[in-house]
């Protein structure tokens, strides 16, 4: 693994691809440019780490350019951008639309196509698009909800990494991992007070997935307390945190787990993971916001979702604005039913977003677009639902109750 350290030094502000772009033969061609920083090894991560039908995107901000460069297993292009300040309206504007309930929908539709030409609409005469598209953003790109890109184009997934090198790491890592074939999951919920309860919903998803599958442990602290243990993290294939995940965009390294929103030794933050190495395949934030209430650039998410990778997790899935209680809920149900019917990460989030697409009471963009994967969207945890021979039998002792009722009435009339 990639030194800690320099990786995490990379959570404020990732690395491109093949570091800061400078001219798109040194990016693109044999050899990286001399003055880029650092010098990447192109062909490598082409042929070990690309895999057919997938393309990689790095999105980069510069003050005055911009650039998308595009990387498959036999092309690399690179697209220029208008400057950071001059994205941002648009953007900001589609994360705006998105993130809200309210918004026209006419208005979103119009602006996500927008983004779409604007960020691969050149790219599609000069590069083949696969499937799956593994997207690195920086600085204003955090914000793109992706899911709402391409949308005449289901089938295609989008996947984020902070990094390349990231991204070679975790498929170097995975290699030597074996299938889990007993999944355990670690659900984790806030802290449980009679004067300020978590959420209903929060509280019913940690029920669900303890009522529904098998190998599931469920855990909410205490009040009070110092830092919570993080070695009590370990030995799990999915960690599911129902508690409130805080983005710090002003100082990512303060992006914490919230256990206790109101007790701040009551917090894993992105510092406190520097140390861990977790085995864990999945790690879901399910409750995500922003520290300051207004999401800036989207540093504080990335910083999050980064540590845990950087701390030996495959995948994380985080959310890039705060969805209500009820759509969160019906989502992650629809994400775990996924992942059972033997989907991995990456296909589990996308039938998940297809549920609610399809139901009347979530269909909105806004219910379903924030949840973004984070790392190695191919990971697989094959939960195993809890035997329906329970439900069956009071089903049965239902019926046969009924049916005597129905026999000592009749009897009795008769």
């Amino acid at each position: 693994m990639l030194s800690r350290l320099i990786i995490l030094g990379t959570i404020l502000l990732p690395l491109a691809v093949m570091g800061q772009p400078t001219d798109q033969q040194g990016l693109c061609g044999e050899e990286a440019a001399a003055d880029s920083l650092p010098p990447f090894p192109l062909e490598e991560f082409r042929q070990k780490t690309l895999q057919e039908g997938e393309i990689f995107l790095d999105a980069y901000t510069g003050q005055e350019l911009s650039h998308i460069i595009a990387v498959t297993k036999t092309q690399c292009q690179m697209l220029d951008l208008p400057g950071e300040e001059d994205l941002k309206p648009l953007l900001s504007r589609l994360h705006q639309l998105a993130s809200n309930v309210d918004s026209d929908q006419a208005e979103l539709s119009s602006v996500a196509a927008q983004v779409s030409d604007l960020l691969l609409g050149d790219l599609a005469g000069k590069i083949e698009f696969g499937d799956n598209i593994i997207f690195a953003p920086h600085g204003i790109f955090n914000l793109i909800p992706t899911s709402l890109l391409l949308p005449d184009s289901r089938n295609i997934t989008f996947v984020r990494v902070p990094s390349a090198s990231i991204l070679m790491d975790l498929r170097s890592s995975a290699a030597q991992r074996l299938p889990a074939k007993k999944p355990r999951t670690l659900a984790v919920g806030g802290v449980l007070d009679p004067d300020n309860p978590d959420l209903p919903e929060a509280r019913q998803e940690l029920k669900d997935l303890d009522d529904v599958y098998k190998g599931v442990t469920v855990v909410r602290p205490n009040g009070g307390g110092g830092v919570p243990e993080l070695d009590k993290l370990l030995g799990f294939d999915i960690i599911h945190v129902a508690a409130q995940c805080i983005g710090d965009d002003r100082n990512a390294w303060q992006s914490a787990i919230a256990l206790d929103p109101s007790n701040p030794d009551m917090m894993i933050r992105v510092s406190d993971l520097k140390e861990v190495k977790l085995d864990t395949r999945l790690v879901v934030l399910a409750r995500c916001s922003s520290a300051s209430g207004q999401v800036l650039s989207g540093e504080g998410l990335q910083g999050l979702t980064t540590a845990f990778l950087v701390a030996g997790v495959q995948a994380v899935v985080a959310a890039l604005w705060p969805v209500d209680d009820d759509a969160t809920g019906f989502f992650m149900a629809a994400f775990y039913e996924g992942l059972s019917l033997g989907q991995d990460a990456r296909g589990a989030l996308a039938f998940a977003r297809e549920k609610c697409r399809q139901d009347p009471v979530f269909h909105l963009p806004y219910h379903w677009g924030a949840f973004v994967l984070v790392g190695e969207g191919q990971v697989e945890v094959p939960l195993h639902t809890k035997s329906g021979l329970a439900g069956w039998g009071r089903l049965l002792v239902l019926l046969a109750g009924a049916g005597a009722g129905l026999y000592f009435i009749l009897r009795n009339y008769r």
